[in-house]
């Protein structure tokens, strides 16, 4: 259920299937099942975003960081026992996310990604 509401912003029937990019989706959907390991992302998100300024690139690494601290507590003892179902969907969402970002990661390595609080142009 959880990555069908994922696909659904990400894909919105009544939008001609384009929507957004499923990160907020994706913590919303999460937080509830992996609770330590989603605000872990999130904090990573936010450290990202107000060293570098780049949204994009503080979503590709909180996704890309989700699955492994799902992993990480969970063999530290630190969250419940990680469920394969779990496991599977956390990979599943964040690499959604991910490749959501592929026209962001382009402009991130050519250099003309826009930062936060920058103007168009």
């Amino acid at each position: 259920a959880a990555f069908a509401v994922v696909v659904g912003h990400v894909f919105p029937l009544f939008f001609g299937f384009r929507g957004g990019k499923g990160v907020a989706t994706c913590f919303g959907a999460l937080v509830a099942l992996l609770p330590l390991a989603a605000c872990s992302a999130a904090a990573i998100f936010a450290t990202t975003v107000v060293a570098t300024r780049y949204v994009s690139l503080g979503s590709i690494l909180s996704a890309a960081a989700l699955p492994l601290l799902a992993v990480l507590f969970a063999r530290l003892g630190w969250a419940h026992d990680l469920q394969p179902g779990a496991l599977a969907l956390t990979c599943a969402c964040s690499g959604l996310v991910i490749v959501r970002h592929a026209g962001n990661l382009k402009r991130l390595f050519a250099g003309n990604e826009r930062r936060l609080g920058a103007g168009r142009g």
